[in-house]
């Protein structure tokens, strides 16, 4: 089984397909792009922003059953035993900050090998103006008890595109969801009831926008 490269989106894995248990797992890299000579740069380069780092890794392969990904920050698993996922972008980070990431990959049977450990550090945040809120936040047609769809129409910022603002989903003031670059989300019901739905737009600096209007859902 060959393993996974991880990397803020760029490192290279070892090729070799040997059984887990005796592979090379391969890097682990951040994958945000910046693209400073405009648009006809070709290749992904590494990014970092203040609050959010992007990480993607080479798939892993075993010789008889799927690979199982965990991400370990600082030593914690972050996710764990996720099939076929190559990529994560890590949220709610603190600026100036250095972070560790490590991938192992596991197959059914318990075994498993560990990645290259990444350290990262994100950027001092210079950034201090708020996206706008978001507005039109309303109920797709699509919702039904215990499944919420959302739709909003998207902030705008200062410095971040549409693409790298976060919406953070509110349900009875209780932060229950995120989605990244986009105006919809599903969340789900916590209780039963009426709930009160706001979304809150944030900046890659980590600026809170006010929130968007709220609406009423009858779990």
């Amino acid at each position: 089984m060959a393993g996974p490269h991880v990397h803020v989106l760029g490192l290279r894995h070892r090729p070799g397909r040997e059984p887990l248990r005796e592979q090379q797992l391969g890097h682990l890299h951040d994958t945000a792009r910046h693209d400073p000579a405009g648009p006809g740069a070709g290749a992904d380069r590494d990014v970092v922003l203040p609050t959010r780092i992007s990480l993607a890794w080479t798939a892993s392969v075993d010789n008889a059953t799927q690979v199982f990904y965990s991400l370990f920050k600082d030593g914690s698993e972050y996710f764990g035993g996720e099939i076929g996922v190559r990529e994560r972008t890590i949220l709610d980070l603190s600026p100036a900050t250095t972070y560790t990431f490590e991938i192992t990959a596991a197959d059914a049977f318990g075994n498993s090998v560990d990645s290259n450990v990444l350290s990262v550090t994100t950027p001092a945040a210079t950034d201090t103006e708020p996206p706008t809120a978001p507005t039109n936040l309303r109920l797709s047609p699509e919702s039904s008890p215990p499944e919420i769809w959302l739709d909003w129409d998207q902030s705008t910022d200062n410095v971040d595109p549409q693409s790298q603002i976060l919406y953070d989903v509110y349900l009875d003031g209780v932060l229950d969801h995120a989605a990244l670059g986009r105006g919809e989300t599903i969340t789900y019901c916590v209780d039963t009831g009426p709930t009160a739905i706001v979304v809150r737009a944030v900046d890659s600096a980590g600026n809170v926008s006010a929130p968007s209007n709220e609406i009423t859902f009858d779990c």
